[in-house]
């Protein structure tokens, strides 16, 4: 047997974690809202979802200066805010409401990016088998970029 995969052999595998991607991508949506409104000074809140059946999740979020280009989003420098809480652990299907209060002055119209993180907490865990065979898996981290509008 040859060591070399071919094109062949890894196309069925490649075509599965795609087809996953796809899955987890569509599923994101509605974890948190697309468009959120703030206010300088005001606490804002809003609702973080685990929708995976199956996966508890680690969150993570925070506050960022936000540019589009081309397209694409990128994220700046950290924005002073109160994130409460700023990370937690979400069974399947847990809500947790999130609070939100800017902490330095931010010109109305501007747009933020609410970066909210999500890492499942199985990637800490040893891998089922591995303490006879050396195994690789892959952790799908995802990372969804909100917008964030500072209302007047």
């Amino acid at each position: 047997m040859s060591a070399r995969l071919r094109a062949r052999d890894v196309a069925p595998v490649l075509t599965f974690l795609w087809g996953m991607l796809v899955g987890l991508t569509v599923r994101a949506h509605g974890q948190v809202p697309s468009t959120l409104d703030v206010r300088v000074g005001r606490v804002t809140s809003t609702i973080v979802r685990n929708p995976s059946p199956v996966e508890t999740l680690t969150v993570a979020i925070e506050l960022r200066e936000r540019f589009v280009a081309g397209g694409t989003v990128t994220v700046g420098r950290r924005v002073d805010a109160l994130v409460s809480p700023a990370t937690f652990v979400l069974a399947p299907g847990e809500t947790q409401t999130v609070r939100l209060r800017l902490r330095e002055p931010v010109a109305p119209g501007t747009v933020l990016g609410l970066v909210v993180t999500f890492t499942p907490t199985s990637v800490d865990a040893a891998a089922p088998g591995s303490d006879t065979v050396p195994i690789a898996r892959l952790v799908l981290v995802t990372r969804l970029i909100t917008k964030v509008r500072v209302a007047p």
